[in-house]
């Protein structure tokens, strides 16, 4: 196994001499330190069946199923399905086209996430990131002093995707955000984070589920977050990953944020998706 790390201005690494389908616990391991350095590597000429794939998940940690059923793989409910593939009923068509990180509405995150495409546009098909991490780093002391020892709430409801029952059951928004907030209850977590393997302090919220940081009147927070979503998702921020066929890349989603690049018109994509919970402290200090 040989770790690549970017050439300068780039960020990541590439793993090279391993082939995903016979991954060892001592291989597993490696792969789960190089992500938790690099926050993000990527496999090229992978060919894993679905089972493969999922197995190779299952080296690197538990599975965590998404609470949504609407996005499982019919068989494999670990598998998270985004597509717009109009003859293979599976998934959901446009998730994840906002700044996030997987299931930080959850009271333990996703820590690290596993893409493996399935369906590629002809033309193009990118993930955006931001290094939480570095963004931390460069934040001015204005904003520094707003997240320092301070939570903030995150909440899914604003991205439920409405369906047809909803609809036929004559639900107004109101009732549709209650039922969803039932199901899903914010939690709050720390607006810094310390990484429990590289110790890097990272600043965590997200444009997608961070709704308030508490302990501040609301016309204030909502004041701060606009400015700090600003400040985070500047175009010098944004790191871009090309995909090609056969790649398979595991981030972790203590120090990323990431969303989908836009599909071209007319054009077909699928991607499978696993979320593991890779057995270490989501943060340090605090085990959730």
């Amino acid at each position: 196994m040989e770790v690549i790390p970017a050439r300068s201005g780039g960020f990541g690494a590439e793993i090279r001499g391993v082939d995903v389908r016979s991954v060892d616990s001592r291989t597993a391991d490696a792969i789960k330190a190089a992500v938790h350095e690099h926050a993000l590597v990527f496999f090229r000429e992978q060919q894993p069946t679905v089972q493969e794939y999922l197995q190779f998940g299952n080296k690197l940690g538990t599975p965590m199923i998404y609470p949504d059923e609407r996005y499982h793989h019919p068989e494999y409910p670990e598998i998270f399905v985004s597509s717009n593939v109009k003859d293979r009923k599976v998934g959901m068509a446009r998730s994840g086209y906002f700044w996030h990180t997987d299931l930080s509405f959850k009271p333990k995150p996703q820590a690290l996430t596993v893409l493996y495409p399935q369906v590629l546009p002809k033309s193009r098909r990118e993930t955006l990131y931001l290094d939480m991490a570095e963004i931390y780093s460069e934040l001015p002391a204005k904003l520094r002093a707003v997240v320092e020892n301070r939570t903030a709430r995150h909440d899914p409801a604003l991205r439920y995707k409405v369906e047809h029952t909803d609809v036929e059951a004559r639900l107004d928004l109101g009732e549709i955000l209650a039922a969803v907030r039932l199901k899903y209850p914010a939690p709050d977590h720390p607006c810094v984070i310390v990484h429990p393997v590289s110790k890097k302090r990272i600043l965590y919220m997200n444009e997608g589920f961070t709704t308030a940081i508490n302990g501040l009147p609301y016309e204030e927070s909502q004041a701060a977050l606009a400015e700090l979503f600003e400040f985070i998702k500047r175009p010098a921020h944004v790191k871009t990953y090309g995909w090609h066929e056969g790649d398979i890349v595991v981030w972790d989603n203590r120090t990323l944020l990431h969303r989908s690049g836009a599909i071209p018109p007319g054009e077909q994509s699928m991607m499978f998706r696993i979320g593991i919970d890779d057995l270490v402290p989501f943060y340090d200090g605090i085990k959730v």
